[in-house]
């Protein structure tokens, strides 16, 4: 719980952060990220906390596992960013798709 709170908080923080330019366009991919960052914070903050267990129950799906998995998102997410403050490109270092553990000095 403490980590949902901290995470969520880390969020709030950058989210006041993001310059989304007003635009008419619907398929706007910063208004989109926005919405995306909105929901996973109020997902953090337990706002979706009903609908979630209901799902869950619906689909048998323990909720300790779904928060695992959840919470794996939310590590890659951060490990993306580390990534990305470091300049390391996210391709073309082995993590596209189809080179798992692949080696770079082998290619």
């Amino acid at each position: 719980m403490a980590a949902q709170y901290a995470l969520a908080t880390n969020i709030s923080t950058s989210l006041n952060n993001f310059q989304v330019m007003e635009s008419q366009d619907k398929n706007n991919i910063m208004r989109a990220t926005k919405e995306a960052v909105v929901t996973l914070k109020d997902v953090l903050e337990g706002k979706h906390d009903k609908v979630n267990e209901d799902k869950l129950r619906c689909s048998k799906v323990p909720r300790e596992r779904w928060w695992s998995s959840f919470l794996h998102v939310v590590e890659g997410l951060a490990v993306m960013s580390r990534l990305t403050q470091n300049k390391v490109p996210l391709l073309g270092n082995g993590l596209e798709e189809g080179s798992e553990h692949q080696n770079p000095d082998e290619m």
